[in-house]
């Protein structure tokens, strides 16, 4: 008997009846921070962080320990994958370098450190376990410290710019972010309370952009026309909620991550989203523009899915033929 399989060998009569009050789609999970266990501090093209160099200050660490190799995950990742795996756990939180992916924190993005994240978020899902994505564990590029870090709004916009790029090479295979806190308590937690009155109308100027593709209005007027109930069932941040809502009012429902506690692909947004509505999985047709969240995952919950391929010409007119 492995050690890995001791623990569930030696369950009590009151171990068992406790997992049996957590639903069946209940997320166990363990969580890591990238500083705290990759080590590989400047292998492959990576660029320093602030805790690389905290680490440095004589006296800083009482036992003048760093990060430089913690647990080598960078080197351990396949054997540390399966570490997790056996702990029987579904979802994994885990945080990206940013000095890893991206030396500087602008610029020119390294590709070693991609695509070492690459093979975690898939080696997760070759295991049946689900990513959820921390994009800042308050390892800053070391780079934009001395551009005056968090305290200079230039190290928003490029935090911007870092999390569009993660998002554009992973967020089709990711099942959650894992913070849902309006900015501004956001803000003050990582100290730049001070700055709410330039990030906050950024924001609303960002917010009061937001628009409906051109033939979206008429597609939902078509469908409740029809008899169609509709809902919203989208991965969203705090401050996105009200916007959504005003873009698309007295829908029947309205579903969303920041409200929910998880997001798609997890199977709870797919089942509130049909007990919502007051209909089966097998009644319900589902489209939207990530492959993984709006397909694949709607399928494997029972439901009828369309994929809106927006980057290959497709309208949602086109994603709905037949149903319309």
């Amino acid at each position: 008997m492995t050690p890995a399989h001791a623990a569930a060998d030696t369950c009590t009569p009151f171990d068992v009846e406790l997992a049996r009050r957590f639903p069946a789609d209940f997320t166990w999970g363990v969580a890591t921070s990238a500083y705290q266990i990759e080590g590989a501090s400047s292998a492959d093209g990576k660029g320093p962080s602030i805790w690389d160099t905290f680490c440095r200050v004589p006296g800083a660490i009482g036992d003048g320990s760093t990060g430089d190799v913690a647990c080598d995950h960078y080197h351990r990742l396949d054997a540390d994958l399966s570490l997790i795996a056996s702990l029987g756990v579904n979802a994994y939180r885990f945080s990206v370098s940013w000095p890893r992916v991206q030396p500087q924190g602008y610029g020119r993005w390294n590709e070693a450190g991609l695509a070492f994240y690459e093979r975690l978020v898939d080696g997760l899902l070759a295991r049946g376990i689900q990513p959820w994505l921390t994009l800042n564990h308050w390892d800053l590029p070391q780079a934009l410290q001395d551009m005056g870090g968090w305290a200079s709004r230039d190290t928003v916009h490029r935090f911007v710019d870092y999390a569009r790029g993660i998002g554009q090479r992973l967020g089709d295979r990711l099942a959650c972010l894992t913070r849902n806190v309006p900015l501004a308590t956001l803000a003050i937690e990582i100290g730049v309370g001070d700055k709410l009155d330039v990030i906050l109308p950024d924001l609303a100027e960002e917010l009061s952009g937001l628009r409906l593709f051109p033939e979206v209005a008429d597609v939902l007027a078509k469908a409740r026309a029809a008899g169609l109930r509709l809902a919203v069932c989208s991965n969203l941040a705090y401050e996105y909620g009200p916007a959504v809502r005003g873009l698309v009012p007295e829908l029947d429902a309205y579903v969303l991550s920041y409200e929910v506690g998880v997001a798609k692909p997890h199977p709870t947004m797919y089942r509130l989203a049909c007990a919502e509505l007051g209909c089966a999985p097998a009644e319900a047709v589902f489209v939207g523009d990530s492959k993984r969240c709006d397909f694949d995952g709607p399928q494997a919950f029972g439901m009828q899915a369309r994929w809106l391929d927006r980057r290959g010409g497709q309208s949602l007119v086109d994603a709905l033929a037949g149903v319309l």
